[in-house]
């Protein structure tokens, strides 16, 4: 690709490019989600026997999603997309 393309690639992209083992953390992060919601909809109890109140499992879906957030966008827009 020609540095010009890869500039405009760059501008439009508000997400940066994980590097290392960190591109597989957001599918790991998915399949725990779903695995849990799973759990919470159809009352298998996966979790020892425990059903979790409704709260609760938002409090485990926002525990578990919002770091990724923080992880993918950089904090400001100056901020290095190629490294976290």
């Amino acid at each position: 690709m020609s540095s010009a393309v890869q500039e405009k690639l760059e501008q439009v992209t508000s997400t940066r490019q994980l590097p290392g083992w960190w591109v597989v953390l957001p599918g790991i992060c998915s399949l725990i989600l779903t695995l849990l919601t799973m759990d919470y909809l159809f009352n298998t109890k996966l979790l020892g026997g425990y059903t979790m109140l409704e709260t609760q499992f938002y409090y485990a879906v926002v525990a578990i999603m919002m770091p990724l957030v923080f992880i993918m966008w950089p904090a400001w827009s100056g901020a290095p997309r190629d490294r976290i």
